[in-house]
This record gives C-alpha cells, structure tokens and sequence, in this order.
C-alpha cells in the first residue's frame, strides 16, 4: 500500500505574488505604463472599474481602456510624467462607460539608474463621493508607491515600503493558526514591533459590537474563498480605541484547499474623526439654517405686526381726516407703530454691528441706578401696557462700574421687555442691583413661562427663541438676548440664565466688575425725557430732501416749533439757497440728486458765511462708514430715519455756537 502523501505548508510567497496580493488590497487604483502609455500591470480593482478582469487591460493602450474622450483631459499629465516629471492632479473625467467622476491622480516616473523613464505608475482614488474623507489616505499614495517598487527588488524593501505607508502586511497559516505581521501591523494594534500576534487575543481587543461581524467575515472569505474586507473598531492596552481597516485574501494550495490569509490593514482613526467632524458641522449648518428660517418667519411676523395698522390708520384717515379727535388717536397710532419698526431695525443694526467689531464703547463711571432708571423707562411703556407690576430694588449707597450708559441701559431695558414677553399680563417683574466691592449684579425675575431646560443652554444664540414665540405679542426677533449677552461680554462681564423650567418663571443675572466711586463726581441734573426740550427762539432751518412727503412733512413739523423753513430737493438747489438765506441750521439728505449731501456739505464749509451753520445729516443710511463719511464731509450730527422728533427739536434748541 502506498504511503498517503505529505501535505506541506506552502513555502514563502515570491515577490511578485506579494505584490499582486498587496496591490488588490489597496482601496486605490494603481497601474504601471511603459512610455507607449501601453498597460504593464493593473491592480485589481483598477480593472474592475471598467468591468475587466487585470490580463484583460495589461497590453492594451490606455486610451483603448478609458476612451478617447477621457484621455483627452489628462494626456498631457501622462506625457509630462513620461518626460520625467511626477505629475498630481485632481480633474473631473469622462469615462467612456462610467461617466464623469472626479478623480484624484498621482503619477511617478520609473527612472533606471541613469535616469532614463522607463514607464510611470499611477496612483487614482475616486474622490467623487468621498473626496473630504479620503483626504487621509491620499497622503500615504507617495509612500505607497515606494513600496511599489521596493517589492520588485526585495522582500526587505517591501516590509519597509509598507511601514512608510503605515499599512501593516500580516499572514495567517491555516494549517497551524499562526499569525505573524509586520511592525506597522502590530502598531495598528497598539502592540510592540517585537510583540507576537495571536489571533484570539486580537478578536478579544475588538470591540463587543464589531466582534461578530469581523468572525463572520472571516469566515466567509474562508468559506467562500472570496477576499476579506472589514472594517472594525480595536482597544489599544493605554484604552484607547482605533478603528482599523483589514483586507485580506485567501491562498490555496495544491487541491484548491485554503491554506493561508494574507492581507493588510490600516488605521483608520484619523479619518473616522474627521467624517464625524464633518457629519457634526453639517448639523450644525443644518440647524443654523433650519433657526434662519424661523428668524425670518418671526421677522414677517414682527414687521406685519405694525404695518397692519398703520394701513388701517391710513384708510381711517382718509375716511375721516377731518374729525381731530380720530387725527390724534391717529397720529398715537402711528407714533407707537413706529417706534415699533425703529426698534426692529435698530436691533438687526445692532446684530451687524456688534458681530463685525463697529460696536465702540465710551466707558465712564456710572452708578447703576442711573442705568436702571434709563432702562426702566425706555421699558416702562411695554410692561403697563400689560398691566404688569415691576418691582425695584436699589442699593442703598451707589454702586459703580466702568461702562457705556447706553449700551447697559440697552442691558437692562431688553431683559425687561424680554421678561414682559414671556409674562401674562398681570404678572410680576423684579429688578434688583445689588453687588460688593469687586462685582456688581443686576437681577431681572419674572413669574412668566419659564425656559425649558434644553432651551437653556442656547437661549443667548443669535435668533434662539423659547417654542410658541410667534404667538406671542410682541414675539420679538430673537436678537435681545444675543445683544445683551455680548454687550456684557465687552464690559467684561458675563450673563446667566436660570429657570426651574416651563411656567415656573425664570431669572437673569448681570455680573460686572465694580469700580471705585469717582473722588469728584459732579451730578448733572436729569432732564424729564418724557417731556420735550425748551423751543427756545425760532431759526433758520434748510431743508433739502429728493422725498418730496418726507420733506414737506419735516418743514411742517419746523414750523409749528416757530423756526423758519426754507425747503429745496436737490443739491445744486440746497446751495443756491444756502447763499439766499443764510441759514443757522441745514439738513440735508445724503443721497441728493444733482449734488449728493456729502459734496454741498464740503462746500457748505468752505463758505466763510456759511461755515458757521450747524450741519444735521438725515439719512436712510446708518452703517459706521456712513456716519464716518458725513462727519469728515463736516456734518455736526447723523441721524437716520425716522428721526425721533424729541432728538431733533433738542438738536434745534441748543444755541448755535455749542454744535
């Protein structure tokens, strides 16, 4: 009887073997050209792109393979390589079968020893789906390359090559369960370069949720005899976790039995990362663009909300213009609804400002009662409107801090209207400022509709408004508290907000840093804003605007404050005029025809006769760079439109000489 015949383990791979088996591992297109642009190898996947198998494209032109058309967009790369110079290149492609794809090219130069080329390899990713996340892989094509090309000369060459690539090369033994790999693959693992590799102990370092696909992908390659591709997630011993891309193939021996797996693998962390960076800004632009659009809802929301009556206070006067008791409740009307839209607009100024750096602060020592007071009565309006009750708590000795009276008043004020907004009516507000030494705090309660708690943390985001905003009146913009959040922050100060959560009420809390009280403090005396400013004797005002209502409305308004008004509407008009009257006081707008009122300002200045005129520019214009060109072309004051008539009949009563 015949001895039954030994089965050895299959010797060591050749180069060639190795490089065939690597080069179909890669997850990029590789393809070596002789200086005919004529195929020498193909990997496999470059092959399979065009639905061909690798000995059905070595021999063929590359024109032949890709068509004439695609060839056309990237033959000059192929000569310029061929001529000796690497080429790297990015280009949309029309595939003969494929279409239009985006590729990612690297192509190198194969110089002998004196430098002659003797073919180029290329190097292609399909960048058209996956062009961002494969960005990581794209730095190691160079290396990759190397290692192309060491794997013909040597064995050795090839383990470096692949170190420098950072792709690790294993080997599994079937026969015997041995698994051995290169120093890049046990680094992937976190192990040592002299550390050995056991193939239980590398299915126990898997993560739980990646352990069972990686076995049953294991062994469908072995099963099926098809190639290993899996992707997994690995403890590193310092606890860390990697994810670790594995592709392998499986070698037969003389019966067609598998005998070994051999692949490599690749640290994908980096890559991971910044896909799940990228998926966490796409959110983020999701939701910013998912709050624009609730900012511009609540915008039409808030601008019908003082249209609508002022259309009908329109339609009212035309019906009875001549009844002075409906004039007046008329002109209330339109007072209110106008200084709703002033308001609106001034916050989206604001905003703009504020985010671009034009906001500049004029700091002095304030007394916070001071401040609260400002506020209080800008706010006052809103709450007893809704029969709201605010309740005040002062310190009893002054508390200081270094800011701009304005901008915390504008504090103060929003997070009052904010709190009546949010309040039913007659509900109960509170205001207290109180501080030591170092810090002051200014405290704004309401018992209204509280915040829930994932509103919490984004209630001071530009356009973050509680749900159930648009209903209620007014819902406002949702810019307040943004505004008031960042004004704090340029007082280098910070603001919170607390609630225990819907309907329970909420709070805010300003904190500032104090400052010492002035040694000599003079004490203006408070003019009652909510009276007018003294006339005083009548002027001689010029009045030049190309909006003929706007104008004629202005001059009227003048007149019944006694000063005499001469009214013009264009530029060249304005300084005949100037000449003809020699007014006190001009108010020009800017955009002028003929003459723009930046230029009848300038000549205004250079007329000795006239150069002592106080200058009121009145415009639709408020940007930083517009009040900044107007006051080099010599205006004394910017003010935008509409003009708060209190402002201007105060502008009027000032004796010329203190412009």
């Amino acid at each position: 009887m015949e001895a039954a015949p030994t089965c050895h383990p299959p010797g060591p791979l050749s180069p060639d073997t190795l490089l065939r088996l690597v080069a179909d591992s890669a997850p990029v297109y590789l393809a070596y050209c002789d200086t005919e642009a004529r195929y020498r190898f193909v990997n496999r996947p470059y092959a399979a792109r065009f639905g061909l198998e690798p000995h059905q494209v070595v021999g063929r032109r590359i024109p032949e393979v890709v068509g004439e058309e695609a060839y056309r967009t990237f033959r000059h790369h192929v000569a310029s390589c061929l001529a000796g110079r690497p080429a790297r290149f990015e280009l949309e492609i029309p595939y003969r079968d494929l279409g239009s794809r985006l590729m990612s090219c690297s192509y190198a130069p194969d110089l002998d020893g004196n430098g002659t080329c003797r073919g180029l390899v290329a190097t292609i990713v399909d960048a058209t789906s996956h062009r961002r996340a494969e960005e990581a892989l794209r730095e190691s094509q160079g290396l990759l390359r190397s290692a192309l090309r060491a794997l013909r000369e040597s064995e050795t060459r090839r383990e470096l090559a692949l170190e420098a690539a950072e792709l690790g090369s294993w080997h599994l033994d079937l026969a015997t369960g041995e698994l051995s790999g290169s120093a890049a693959c046990k680094r992937n693992f976190g192990r040592a370069a002299d550390a050995p590799l056991r193939p239980a102990e590398l299915l126990d370092a898997l993560h739980p949720d990646d352990r069972p696909a990686m076995e049953d992908a294991v062994r469908s390659a072995l099963e099926e005899v098809r190639e290993l591709r899996a992707e997994c997630r690995a403890f590193w011993p310092d606890g860390s976790v990697h994810w670790i891309s594995v592709r392998g193939r499986v070698s037969r021996d003389a019966e067609g039995r598998p005998a070994s797996l051999d692949g490599v693998t690749l640290d994908l962390t980096d890559r991971k990362l910044l896909e799940r960076s990228l998926r966490r800004q796409t959110q983020a632009l999701q939701e910013a663009d998912r709050r624009k659009d609730e900012f511009l809802a609540t915008l039409a929301h808030e601008l019908r909300n003082p249209l609508a009556p002022l259309r009908s206070v329109a339609a009212s006067l035309e019906a009875r213009g001549d009844d002075p008791a409906e004039v007046d409740r008329s002109r209330c009307v339109m007072e209110r609804q106008l200084d709703l839209l002033v308001r609106l607009v001034d916050d989206l100024l604001d905003v703009s400002r504020i985010t671009r750096g034009k906001i500049a602060l004029h700091r002095e020592c304030l007394d916070l009662a001071d401040v609260v007071a400002l506020a209080v009565e800008t706010s006052r309006p809103l709450i007893d409107a809704r029969g709201q009750a605010l309740e005040l708590s002062l310190p009893v000795r002054p508390l200081y801090v270094q800011g701009d009276a304005v901008r915390l008043a504008q504090v103060v004020s929003n997070l009052l209207s904010n709190a009546a907004r949010y309040t039913d009516a007659g509900g109960r507000i509170r205001l207290a400022v109180c501080g030591a030494s170092d810090e002051a705090r200014i405290h704004v309660c309401d018992d209204g509709v509280g915040i829930a708690p994932d509103m919490l943390l984004r209630i001071f985001d530009l356009f973050a408004q509680a749900e159930g905003a648009l209903h209620r009146d007014p819902g406002g913009l949702g810019l307040g508290l943004t505004l008031v959040r960042t004004l704090v922050e340029m007082h280098g100060g910070h603001v919170e907000a607390h609630s225990d959560g819907l309907g329970r009420g909420s709070e805010f809390v300003v904190r500032l840093p104090a400052c010492a009280p002035p040694a000599d403090r003079e004490v203006a005396p408070v003019a009652d804003a909510g009276g007018e400013a003294s006339p005083g004797p009548g002027k001689r005002v010029l009045v030049a605007d190309d909006s003929v209502d706007w104008a004629e409305s202005l001059s009227l308004l003048l007149q019944r404050w006694r000063h005499d008004v001469t009214l013009v509407h264009d530029g060249r008009a304005a300084l005949a005029a100037a000449q003809r009257v020699h007014p006190e006081v001009v108010i020009l707008d800017l955009a002028l025809p003929e003459l723009d009122g930046l230029e009848v300002a300038r000549r205004l200045r250079r007329d000795p006769a006239l150069a002592g005129a106080l200058l009121i520019a009145v415009t639709g214009h408020g940007r930083e760079q517009d009040r900044q060109a107007s006051a080099e072309a010599g205006f004394d004051r910017h003010l935008v439109k509409p003009v708060d008539p209190k402002l201007l009949r105060a502008l009027l009563a000032q004796p010329i000489a203190t412009r």
